[in-house]
């Protein structure tokens, strides 16, 4: 259960309560269909799924915490996340050597413009368990980074098989994923 500083909040009215919920589904439906669909429908459908989930993401956090902590929250995320693509895409740093295909377009400085909003689908929820979990400080960012990495493991190998992009030399590969190098899971945890 919450246990932080909005956890004595009235509860909202049932209909914004359910808003979050809503694209929730929404999302889960497009998934499905982009498991049956070809290119160039899934790319588009990529770049649904993952609008649709960041929209139920900071619709939950707009609900149950306010619209300015999930402001402070998406601007944090979405620059970290661009920095961390931007920089691991033109240097290799922290994730291991990559590149992002043509299907993801448009881009800026070789990352394409829907990455951060990825991080920032997949960091609410990583942080709401996180604090579903535990209170403090240091072990919230722990589970928040195994849930991060977690996500990211299951992601890899799809995106991967869907030619969204590729490590150039995956040198040390994870156990069974040899298109994906450990210098990744290394980035994303930290």
């Amino acid at each position: 259960m919450y246990r932080g500083p909005h956890a004595t909040r009235v509860l909202p009215p049932l209909a914004l309560r359910a808003l979050p919920w809503l694209f929730a589904a929404a999302t889960v439906a497009l998934q499905i269909t982009w498991a049956f669909l070809e290119s160039p429908a899934r790319e588009t459908f990529t770049t649904l799924v993952v609008i649709t989930f960041a929209l139920a993401s900071v619709l939950h956090a707009i609900v149950w915490r306010g619209v300015a902590w999930a402001l402070g929250f998406c601007v944090i995320v979405l620059g970290v996340a661009a920095g961390a693509e931007i920089l691991g895409v033109n240097t290799g740093v922290p994730f291991g050597r990559y590149q992002y295909s043509d299907l993801l377009t448009p881009t800026v400085l070789s990352m394409p413009v829907i990455i951060p909003f990825a991080w920032l689908m997949m960091a609410y929820p990583a942080f709401i368990i996180a604090r579903a979990l535990t209170n403090s400080w240091w072990s919230v960012a722990l589970i928040g980074a195994l849930a991060l990495t977690s996500w990211d493991l299951f992601l890899d190998p799809q995106m991967i098989g869907a030619g969204s992009w590729t490590w150039q030399a995956p040198g040390l590969p994870v156990a069974g994923l040899n298109e994906v190098p450990w210098t990744n899971l290394v980035g994303w945890f930290a």
